[in-house]
Formats: C-alpha cells, sequence, structure tokens
C-alpha cells in the first residue's frame, strides 16, 4: 500500500447522487516530486575546473541516471555527457572561467537544470 500511495493521487468523480474517490497513477515526471533535482554545486557556484563534483536528489526508475553538461542553456552545446548508478558524478577537467548548465535524467523523467561557473586561470606575473 505505501508504494500505490506515493504513486497515486487522488481524483474525486461524480456517481449518479453521490461522489466517488479513484486513485488515479500519475507519472513521476508529472507529479514532480521524484525528479532527480541538482543539489551541489549550487546555483552560479564558482568550481575549480579540474574537480567539478555534481550531485543530485535521487528519482524514482529504474537504470543509470544520465548526466549532460552544456555550455548553453538550451543544452545545444554539451561538452560532456556521462551516466552513473549513484546521485553523484565527478566531471572531467573543464575549460576555466566559463559557465555551464547541467542536467540528469533517469529513463524519461528529466530534472530541472542546473549552472555552475568554472574559476578563471589566474592571471601570470
Amino acid at each position: 500500500m505505501e508504494l500505490l500511495a506515493k504513486r497515486a493521487w487522488p481524483f474525486v468523480a461524480p456517481v449518479g447522487l453521490g461522489i466517488a474517490v479513484l486513485w488515479l497513477l500519475v507519472p513521476a515526471a508529472v507529479r514532480g516530486g521524484d525528479l532527480p533535482t541538482p543539489q551541489s554545486p549550487p546555483v552560479g557556484a564558482s568550481c575549480d575546473e579540474s574537480r567539478v563534483r555534481l550531485v543530485w536528489q535521487a528519482s524514482v526508475g529504474a537504470g543509470p541516471y544520465q548526466i549532460e553538461v552544456a555550455e548553453a542553456a538550451g543544452f545545444d552545446r554539451i561538452v560532456w555527457r556521462g551516466s552513473s548508478q549513484t546521485t553523484t558524478v565527478t566531471l572531467p577537467p573543464l575549460r576555466a572561467g566559463r559557465r555551464f548548465h547541467w542536467r540528469v535524467r533517469r529513463g524519461e523523467i528529466v530534472g530541472p537544470p542546473s549552472e555552475f561557473e568554472t574559476a578563471p586561470d589566474p592571471v601570470p606575473y
């Protein structure tokens, strides 16, 4: 019953002279509570380009998480794509002084995007 309660919403429908409460199964992507939501780094954080670790909230579903990192918010310039069985991944070194956008997918469920920046290269003296 606990599993059903997490995956169902009540729906009240008129029936004859009364009403009936029906339980509708609603996909997690519609409910929103089970999305793989970015947790770290915080939005807009400045990170060392050689050690960016992405962390997100677990979501329902089967299979690995698919992670995309892009230089554009529309995800049309993907710079890294990978997968993870856990809720964390460490990226390979990225270009310094850039803003990156990232999102996580599990099956058909896509979490909201987030962003971080890599610290600029130090200025040589």
